[in-house]
């Protein structure tokens, strides 16, 4: 069965009396932060300093110039030979898939942010659009070219960053540990765990209290199958970005882990989602790319915690064929790449199975 969709002891946990299908469309807490304006444009202001500057920023600028130039180079330009609104949007949607197995919210909908934004700030969700659109009032309307637009990926990964080392700190404090204090080996374990366990789950744990968030740690085995490898993964990123030698390590060293983990959880996390295509796959019915409706719950019929979601909810997610109501299916990659198979780690991203289609267009 697919991790990403055991969700029966969380309900359990939390004390949360509803179907499965209202989980899966519901959207957690963390999701509707707002950051402030003032915030993001300072952000922005940073990349574009940064851009005419030397040392690790201009780096990573000039890594995403060299990984937007095949995809720059392909796409239909203005009369100025720059990328227009929505183009933009695609090239960057498919830069943080590539980079990251990100799904950033924002970049898939023409929704103009600027009208969404309130008088206390912008939904994190609504942030990419937000800032494409300050950078493209810089230009006049000119469109963006190659070195803007990496300065505008690298802007949103940097709010990204940001909101990583955030949920950090929210955890030093939810588990009543010094932000400036070196941590015992035990201890790291417990940060990182308490830190995944909100990742995946999308939980807000400043929401939660000290008991329920070591409740939540101890039961991840249960609400999340995958939870050993995805513990061994973050165990492995901190091994790869510490020091040997480093005897204990603070809140500064234990972000740069958990942003790494960021960038790096959606390709781990996708081995998993090609497990579930293989799954899929042996159910297919005659090569068409569906699974007769029958087959698809018959795992569950025989007690498996797999494919238990509703006709209802199937068609919602636009993943059920009724072309013949006598004989419904399920459609394969509209099913695999649905919100079902989707963590919610972010208030600007959810991690996603990723699209092969996207990769070989």
């Amino acid at each position: 069965m697919s991790s990403m969709m055991v969700v029966r002891v969380f309900f359990a946990v939390l004390s949360v009396n509803v179907h499965a299908d209202t989980f899966l469309k519901a959207v957690p807490k963390a999701m509707n932060e707002l950051l402030s304006e003032a915030d993001i444009r300072s952000s922005l202001l940073e990349e574009i300093e940064s851009s005419l500057g030397k040392g690790s920023a201009s780096n990573r600028l000039a890594l995403l110039e060299a990984t937007l130039m095949p995809l720059f180079t392909a796409l239909p330009k203005n009369e100025h030979g720059r990328l227009e609104h929505s183009t933009v949007r695609y090239a960057l949607h498919r830069l943080f898939v590539m980079r990251h197995g990100w799904n950033i919210k924002g970049l898939r909908s023409d929704s103009v942010a600027l009208n969404s934004s309130t008088p206390t700030g912008v939904l994190q969700g609504q942030v990419p659009s937000y800032v494409q659109e300050l950078f493209e009032q810089r230009l006049e309307g000119m469109g963006l070219g190659l070195h803007e637009l990496a300065v505008l990926a690298s802007t949103i990964e940097n709010l990204i960053h940001n909101e990583a080392a955030g949920k950090m700190a929210a955890v030093f404090e939810v588990l009543m540990m010094s932000a400036t204090g070196i941590l015992t080996e035990d201890e790291v374990d417990e940060v990182l765990d308490t830190y995944m366990m909100a990742f995946i789950i999308g939980q807000n744990v400043t929401s939660l209290s000290l008991r329920k968030v070591k409740k939540l740690n101890v039961m991840m085995p249960e609400i999340f199958t995958g939870w050993r490898d995805a513990q061994e993964f973050v165990r492995r990123v901190r091994r790869n970005i510490t020091s040997a030698e480093q005897i204990g390590l603070d809140l500064t060293n234990l972000t740069r882990v958990v942003e790494v983990v960021g960038e790096e959880y959606g390709s781990f996390q996708n081995i998993e989602c090609q497990e579930l295509k293989h799954t899929l796959m042996q159910m297919e019915d005659r090569g068409t790319g569906r699974i007769r409706l029958a087959e698809f719950y018959k795992p569950a019929l025989n007690g498996a915690w797999q494919f238990q979601e509703s006709v209802s909810y199937l068609r919602q997610l636009g993943a059920l064929d009724e072309s013949d109501p006598m004989s419904m299916s399920v459609i394969i990659p509209n099913y695999l790449h649905s919100q079902t198979n989707c963590i919610a780690a972010s208030g600007f991203y959810s991690v996603c199975c990723k699209d092969e289609c996207e990769g070989l267009i």
